[in-house]
């Protein structure tokens, strides 16, 4: 049976927030913190400028590493399914507009699962429940 593009979204994002839990609690919070606040950044900055404060700081490499390899894994972003460190900012620089605009869209739906997970793991602040992604109703 063939899964809807949601189940493999939550599978994955599931997987991403697995691996986060094993950090170090300082990372894993950091994880948290910066998955709740990606779709907004990414609202108003666009997706190539909120990946590249992401690897400025250096604070959620576990979080742009799970979003580089999903993006890499759909058939529209045409990389090698072989290929072993997928970049996102590689991706992004070297594509045209139609995949950066898929690739908002599908990072924006990614994002919705992970977060929902983070909080359920505890990765988040357990004050910032009223967070814009973490609300937001999945598409069917």
């Amino acid at each position: 049976m063939r899964q809807t593009m949601d189940q493999q979204r939550a599978k994955y994002a599931w997987e991403m927030v697995s691996q986060a839990v094993t950090l170090k609690k300082e990372d894993g919070k950091s994880f948290g913190r910066h998955a709740r606040r990606l779709g907004s950044r990414i609202l108003t900055s666009g997706l190539g400028h909120s990946i590249a404060f992401l690897e400025q700081k250096k604070d959620a490499p576990t979080l742009v590493q799970g979003i580089s390899l999903w993006i890499a894994r759909q058939n529209w972003a045409g990389e090698a399914n072989g290929q072993a460190d997928p970049s996102i900012t590689r991706m992004i620089i070297q594509k045209d507009r139609e995949f950066q605009r898929m690739a908002t869209e599908e990072t924006m739906n990614l994002l919705i699962w992970v977060v929902r997970f983070a909080v359920a793991k505890g990765l988040t602040d357990e004050d910032q429940h009223d967070d814009q992604a973490a609300n937001q109703e999945t598409p069917a």
